[in-house]
């Protein structure tokens, strides 16, 4: 008891005991060692005359570390403390090295739950942004694209169905519906938003300029190219491109047309250079490609292309419900403009444009809001009469039997309002909303030249 005591109190490198003790034994007295929490680390040796197999196996399955026969050498002695201490030693310092390791592991594992609940944090934190983000970028598109009714709702849906794809989109209606601007979401909302929309109006260029501007050119490659240049698809390489009026692009230019689209590869003209492109094809167009298909004036191998997925805008007469969103949006718009804020709209007016059809859809809304609101004095907008006169007008035309026709008798309308000018504020390609260039094009296209008097 005594020595169990004194190694309580001292804590030795080094126990060492005998099988044979006055008042117990060896076995009792390790038994006791090894039970206590503060003692049973340290190491004991067992010494006895006693040099059975059966005392040495007994020693050691009670947790002793060495059996020294007596007679005790003491050279062998002092050799196997200093053995079992430097053992003692290192696993002291194993324990120790151990306790800072798991400490060490500890403070990581406590600073990888904080970094980790920090990463979650801000996932949560991202998806509430991108929430938002993707809120906004609805609430832009339902800026830009207006419209509450079902075929609006309709457009909406379909527009998101398919921006996030890389497929191919072919926007089809009339002019004047938005289709640049279903465009503009369709990419906006999609995997390639970090880029630019690069658009190309294929019925505002010549023939013979339409391929240089879709495949670029190398200098010296026609009468005019002082340097290279990159072409609409190179331009919109990882990113989209917006080719509005696909319907005019000329038949011998629709085969290479379809060579890029189909196998992602140009050559610029003027070059036999391969060049890769990645490019994602929105196309649009008022025409029916389908009976053009049919008579031979569009590809079918492209139209199978570019039909992936196919978007038709409802016209503004069908949709009239969305006239008094759409008027409310012009009026802040314009007023912007022109300097004046507009509270009402007159009854008639509103009347008058519930009771139009709407050739020009969207676009001809809008400036006849623009017109009115430039000669009404405010907080009233008033009609100019313009609307009450093609109304009229519009009475008298004969039955339109195709798009061609109709853009035909639209643009004869324009030009007569302006007494044939072409350009200038008050031409016909100013009401049309084109470039003059634009105009000259569709008018030879379409056979329209100034009468003789």
């Amino acid at each position: 008891d005594q020595a169990f005591t004194s190694a309580q109190k001292d804590l030795p490198d080094l126990i060492m005991l005998d099988i044979v003790m006055p008042g117990t034994d060896g076995f009792n007295a390790i038994k006791k060692f090894k039970n206590s929490k503060s003692l049973n680390h340290i190491p004991i040796i067992f010494s006895s005359a006693i040099d059975s197999i059966e005392a040495k196996t007994k020693a050691f399955s009670y947790g002793a570390v060495d059996y020294i026969s007596k007679p005790i050498q003491a050279e062998e002695l002092v050799a196997r403390i200093r053995i079992h201490e430097s053992l003692s030693s290192t696993k002291k310092k194993l324990e120790r090295f151990n306790q800072e390791l798991e400490h060490l592991v500890t403070l990581k594992t406590e600073e990888l739950e904080k970094a980790n609940e920090d990463i979650r944090k801000l996932n949560i934190q991202l998806k509430k942004e991108n929430y938002i983000l993707q809120r906004e970028v609805n609430n832009h598109l339902q800026d830009d694209i207006l419209g509450e009714s079902d075929e609006m709702k309709y457009l909406f849906h379909r527009i998101n169905q398919v921006s996030a794809t890389d497929s191919s989109v072919l926007l089809l209606g009339e002019t004047g519906t938005g289709k640049d601007l279903v465009a503009h979401a369709i990419h906006q909302k999609s995997q390639r938003s970090d880029t630019h929309l690069i658009k190309l109006n294929c019925a505002s260029l010549p023939d013979q300029l339409i391929e240089s501007e879709l495949f670029g050119h190398e200098k010296g490659a026609f009468t005019g190219a002082a340097k290279s240049r990159q072409g609409r698809f190179e331009l919109a390489h990882k990113a989209t491109l917006f080719l509005d009026e696909i319907g005019e692009i000329p038949l011998e230019m629709q085969v290479k047309l379809l060579r890029v689209i189909q196998d992602g590869e140009l050559e610029r003209l003027g070059s036999n250079k391969v060049i890769k492109v990645d490019v994602r094809i929105i196309a649009a167009t008022n025409r029916d490609l389908e009976v053009m298909v049919n008579d031979g004036r569009f590809r079918k191998d492209l139209w199978y292309r570019l039909n992936v997925f196919q978007i038709s805008l409802p016209p503004l007469r069908d949709r009239l419900s969305d006239i008094p969103v759409l008027v409310n949006h012009f009026i802040v718009k314009i007023g912007r403009q022109v300097g004046k804020h507009f509270e009402l709209v007159e009854d008639s007016f509103m009347a008058e444009m519930m009771n139009y059809d709407w050739p020009g859809n969207v676009r001809e809304l809008e400036h006849v809001i623009e017109r009115a609101m430039i000669v009404s004095a405010p907080p009233v907008l008033k009609s100019d009469q313009m609307l009450a006169k093609s109304s009229g007008q519009k009475s008298e035309i004969p039955h339109v039997t195709s798009l061609a026709e109709a853009q035909r008798e639209h643009i004869l309308n324009a030009l007569d309002n302006s007494n044939w000018i072409i350009d200038g504020p008050k031409g016909a390609a100013k009401i049309l909303d084109c470039h003059p260039n634009t105009l000259r094009y569709r008018m030879k296209k379409l056979k329209i030249f100034r009468p003789h008097h």
